[in-house]
């Protein structure tokens, strides 16, 4: 399947057992208050747009979730996060470059003609419903196996930003939550975990976030405790781990929309 969501750039995310993006865009909507169903009207004009760049390899993929609202949200809660995937950061690089929204908007009442018209169109794309938003570009470092087949729209996928502390630190990810997580896969527990780092931002974005990590769980199944050799040096290993890094607010966000 060209443009599959399997491992987070294909995953997303992403879904065949070869890691086909190695570099994505990540932009998350803080959106106007009760502007909800009018976001997601203009994202649905956006997809033919991302669907197209994707049938022309001009991207790897496009995909649309939705964060969850919870207790701790406050005015810079992001509602809804888009990843647009690429194979390289040129590929990403050649894209924006060459990207004009006239073209944008011919291309979208072409591919909706009979469906939408011109003028609706021209409304939706008009219409003010984010206060802002935050863009991370990102370059995967890591990854396990990849189970549970395709992704579909209404499955979930946990996103946590992280804060590096220790020269260490990716290398803790790799040779100790990789293989934690890999276990967890081959007893059903999970079906994929990632690893990204920020090599870029907007200026809207948080300036600490230095990695993000990623999780598709699979429903109903919860973590087993996975023993080195022993508990003591299990929870050393742990401790050293933790300590490598602070952790942001993790959201589980589902997939609303997504390219073919």
């Amino acid at each position: 399947m060209k443009k599959s969501l399997s491992t987070l750039f294909t995953i997303l995310i992403f879904c065949t057992s070869q890691l086909k993006a190695q570099y994505a865009v990540l932009d998350f909507f803080v959106l106007e208050d009760g502007m909800e169903k009018e976001y997601l009207e203009l994202e649905k004009l956006w997809k033919e747009y991302h669907q197209l760049n994707a049938d022309q390899n001009i991207t790897n993929g496009w995909a649309l979730w939705k964060l969850p609202p919870s207790e701790s949200d406050d005015e810079k809660t992001a509602h809804y996060l888009t990843i647009n995937q690429f194979t390289s950061k040129e590929q990403a690089e050649s894209a924006y470059k060459n990207f004009e929204y006239t073209d944008v908007v011919k291309i979208i009442k072409k591919r909706m003609k009979g469906k939408v018209s011109s003028r609706q169109i021209d409304k939706t794309l008009g219409t003010k419903v984010k206060k802002h938003w935050r863009t991370y570009q990102v370059e995967i470092l890591d990854q396990t196996i990849f189970a549970g087949g395709y992704l579909k729209i209404g499955d979930k996928m946990n996103i946590s930003p992280m804060i590096q502390k220790d020269d260490e630190y990716e290398k803790y990810e790799s040779n100790v939550a990789k293989p934690f997580f890999n276990k967890n896969i081959l007893r059903g527990n999970l079906r994929w975990w990632g690893f990204t780092k920020v090599v870029g931002r907007n200026k809207h974005a948080f300036k600490d976030i230095t990695h993000f990590t990623w999780r598709i769980p699979v429903k109903g199944k919860k973590w087993e405790r996975i023993i080195y050799e022993n508990d003591f040096i299990t929870d050393k290993i742990w401790d050293l781990t933790k300590k490598s890094r602070s952790m942001k607010t993790s959201k589980t966000m589902e997939l609303i929309m997504k390219t073919n």
